[in-house]
């Protein structure tokens, strides 16, 4: 075989570019690999700053709970004592790493605004950070809004053993769908058979043994869905096609006096009210325009709308705070949406999500300092920690049997669900463990219960039936 040079200069050309080749695909895969590697560094930093930040909020929570004045304004560090946190210096640092602060932003005497930042340098030379702002209320001290369905006040007596005290018939034809209760006067809604019937009764349940009539409003035709009560001024929603909103004056219960009334827009019935202040807040079925509809009724007869949203699903139920209300509905991917009141004039939506069940939620509670009960056609209620009401977490559910009508509460004791279970419609619960809700006592009615009111130490619940309201009482 004869020598080549020209084959010999082409092997060493070959070779030079092969290693050239290797040389850049090296380069470049040592690029990928370091890139790739400083974004999981970067994604591993980001989830411990959220840690961090998490547990800053949950400190200055329990700050909080134990003692209102520990919050002093200003900026501070986190230090933990065995099981206490207290705020120590302007900062603290955790793993060496993530500086945190707290600022404490004075509003008044029972609320404070809070913000949480950490801090850190992904690369020298760079800053991170992370920061989530809440507001935190001296529940012990401020009032609790009659639309968070839950009571300070103490369950007396022996829950236990609950007693049937009284009912009363509201005619042939009539279902009981709410219940308001001023002192020893109760309020109840219903959907007639015929629009002639009325749909408004009030009783004087002073002793309820012997409950008495003291009147009736026939609204016409659709009856009425939901009541609430503030003051001496009774809300309604409707399915009336022209009086989805109305506003009664019960200063005298034994004469109410239609006020005010509003006709929205599109057909859809109005399902659920509240109020709270000089504001109020209509939910309807989808379908409509706008199915939440915030009103100012600094004069009941004449309210006007402040804000109107359109979300998915039946809106049945709210809820609220005092700041945030929540509205819950029968979407399967937005059932629970949070609105923002600090300012009455401006409401403005916050969030939506939607609970892991899927199930389409029929009722809400508030409960003082940081949960939030929700009922759904699950069967469920689901209880959630809304302390940053723009992350809510789910800490437990409790399956009632029946899907969850209604649900209020005595704070810290005792839970009362109204619901379809067909052998207890209406059941109470130990709510002192959120973590672990037990079932307390029952009572089975003839049909589902649709609401129930706690009211000084007697609990109120409308009926789907003709012996539509039912007094019942602790044991001695």
């Amino acid at each position: 075989m004869g020598f080549s040079r020209r084959r010999k200069g082409q092997s060493l050309l070959e070779v030079v570019v092969a290693v050239g080749l290797l040389v850049l695909i090296a380069g470049t895969s040592f690029v990928v690999i370091s890139t790739s590697f400083r974004e999981a560094l970067a994604g591993n930093e980001q989830v411990r700053a959220r840690q961090i930040l998490s547990e800053g909020l949950a400190a200055v929570r329990h700050m909080r709970n134990r003692d209102f004045t520990l919050l002093e304004a200003g900026t501070h560090g986190l230090a933990l004592s065995g099981t206490d946190w207290a705020f120590s210096g302007g900062s603290d640092v955790t793993d060496g790493t993530y500086a945190r602060t707290v600022t404490v932003a004075k509003i008044d005497a029972n609320q404070d605004d809070i913000t949480v930042n950490v801090a850190w340098q992904p690369l020298p030379g760079r800053t991170a950070s992370l920061s989530a702002s809440t507001r935190l209320t001296n529940w012990l001290a401020a009032p609790i809004p009659s639309g968070s369905h839950c009571s300070t006040a103490s369950a007396a007596g022996d829950w236990s053993h609950p007693t049937a005290a009284g009912s009363i018939d509201i005619g042939p034809g009539n279902e009981g769908t709410s219940v308001a209760v001023k002192g020893s006067d109760v309020f109840v809604s219903g959907e007639a058979s015929s629009a002639a019937k009325p749909d408004l009764f009030v009783f004087d349940a002073t002793n309820p043994a012997s409950i008495k009539p003291l009147a009736s409003v026939d609204i016409g035709s659709g009856g009425i869905s939901s009541l609430f009560l503030l003051g001496n001024d009774l809300y309604a929603a409707s399915p009336n096609d022209g009086k989805e909103f109305m506003a009664f004056d019960v200063t005298d219960p034994a004469a109410p006096v239609l006020l005010g009334s509003v006709d929205l827009p599109g057909a859809a019935a109005g399902l659920s009210v509240l109020a709270d202040a000089h504001w109020a807040v209509v939910g309807r079925a989808s379908g409509s325009s706008a199915n939440v509809v915030f009103f100012d009724v600094t004069d009941p007869a004449h309210p006007s709308v402040t804000a109107s949203f359109t979300e998915a699903g039946d809106i049945n139920d709210f809820a609220t705070d005092g700041r945030y209300v929540y509205a819950v509905s029968t979407s399967d991917k937005s059932n629970v949406i949070v609105y923002d009141l600090s300012n009455p004039d401006a409401p403005a939506r916050v969030t939506s999500f939607s609970l892991p069940s899927g199930s389409e939620n029929i009722s809400a509670a508030y409960e003082a300092p940081d949960t939030l009960f929700v009922g759904n056609t699950a069967n469920q209620l689901a209880v959630l920690d809304v302390a940053d009401p723009r992350h809510p977490s789910v800490v437990s559910t409790y399956d009632v049997g029946g899907q969850v009508e209604k649900v209020s509460c005595v704070t810290g004791s005792l839970g009362f669900v109204a619901s379809t279970n067909s052998n207890a419609e209406f059941s109470i619960l130990d709510i002192s463990h959120l973590a672990s809700i037990q079932p307390y006592a029952s009572f089975n009615f003839p049909e589902v219960a649709t609401d129930a009111v706690f009211s000084d130490d007697r609990v109120y619940i409308s009926v789907r039936s003709n012996d539509a309201l039912r007094i019942i009482t602790p044991g001695p």
